[in-house]
């Protein structure tokens, strides 16, 4: 039990430190592109800005924090951002702002929850696993924009796939 509680105390203090560090990084990179701004008039800067923002491959995507699973056993998880856009689903490291990798809705064979705190995405020749607590707003969110695009319905994981 004490061992236990020592090792959830020392997760949790490794897991602020990263999220300070990413915090302090993210705030850095914020203040030099605002610095370029300086000597703007107030809307200049505004509009100068949100079009540096329109520029990142991510823009408009909604992010969800996730562990991606690498394997059942072995290696941790490691801490992704999850991003769901209109026209794909990104991984992104946290404070970088070049995706990981990039799946189309096209190259999407299946997603769902495996369970309340794991999300599958079977993409090609290859499943990831997730793991969050906004399964739910993920899945919701995937259909959402799959419906809006007129894509064809992707079966669930724990659905039966039915014959065509």
């Amino acid at each position: 039990g004490q061992a236990l509680a020592k090792q959830r105390a020392e997760r949790d203090q490794r897991l602020r430190g990263r999220l300070r560090e990413e915090g302090a990084s993210t705030m850095a990179a914020i203040v030099e592109k605002w610095k370029l701004l300086q000597g703007m008039g107030r809307p200049e800067a505004m509009a100068a800005y949100v079009a540096l923002v329109r520029e990142w491959p991510g823009f408009g995507s909604t992010l969800f924090d996730v562990d991606l699973r690498t394997s059942p056993v072995g290696a941790g998880p490691q801490r992704l951002w999850l991003g769901i856009g209109a026209k794909a689903i990104s991984l992104y490291k946290p404070g970088e702002p070049e995706p990981l990798d990039s799946f189309c809705y096209g190259r999407i064979l299946s997603f769902g929850a495996s369970d309340s705190s794991t999300f599958r995405l079977s993409v090609e020749d290859r499943d990831l696993l997730f793991e969050t607590s906004q399964v739910d707003e993920i899945a919701q969110l995937l259909n959402t924009y799959l419906a809006s695009t007129g894509a064809r319905r992707l079966l669930r994981p724990q659905e039966p796939a039915t014959s065509p």
